[in-house]
This record gives structure tokens, C-alpha cells and sequence, in this order.
């Protein structure tokens, strides 16, 4: 049986830009999920985003902070393994 995954695109991410996170119900129990999205931000610290995907609207664009090093998206029903991602510098540092 297909279980539920998570994609974000671009991978890498470019700080100060934006990723789109989309999440594939094949195999999931429920019609909608709240993912949750952590950046991990220069310096330490670090940013969460919840965002609420469904079966009719299973993407969703989030902003990614200007001093964020990496991420991780979350599946708060626990359904989809996590999908974490690097994030490059703009200037390409």
C-alpha cells in the first residue's frame, strides 16, 4: 500500500526566496493535514510555519527567511515521513 509524501521544490532552497511544499494523499486516512515547516536560521534559532493542505489544495507557497541554513517539513499526523532540504545563499555562498 502507498503511503502520503511530502515534496518541496526548489531543492535547494535560496534564502530570501520561496519553496513550494506539496503533499501526495495516496494512501492517507484523512482529507486534509497541517504540515509543519521549521527553518533552521544562521547564528541558531530557528522559524516554524504551520500550513493546512487538502486533497482538492495539496500545495501551498511558503517564504523562506533571508537567514535561513536548512529545513525540515513536518506531517503532523504523523502519516508522511519528514522531508528536510538545504537552503543556499542567494549571492551563492
Amino acid at each position: 500500500m502507498s503511503t502520503p509524501s511530502i515534496s518541496v521544490t526548489p531543492s535547494p532552497a535560496t534564502a530570501g526566496g520561496t519553496i513550494e511544499v506539496c503533499y501526495d494523499f495516496t494512501g492517507s486516512t484523512v482529507d486534509t493535514v497541517q504540515l509543519q515547516v521549521e527553518f533552521d536560521l544562521l547564528g541558531g534559532g530557528t522559524e516554524q510555519k504551520t500550513i493546512s493542505l487538502s486533497k482538492t489544495d495539496n500545495c501551498e507557497t511558503v517564504d523562506v527567511p533571508s537567514n535561513a541554513t536548512s529545513g525540515t517539513v513536518d506531517d503532523l499526523s504523523g502519516q508522511a515521513n519528514p522531508d528536510g532540504f538545504a537552503v543556499k545563499d542567494p549571492a551563492g555562498s
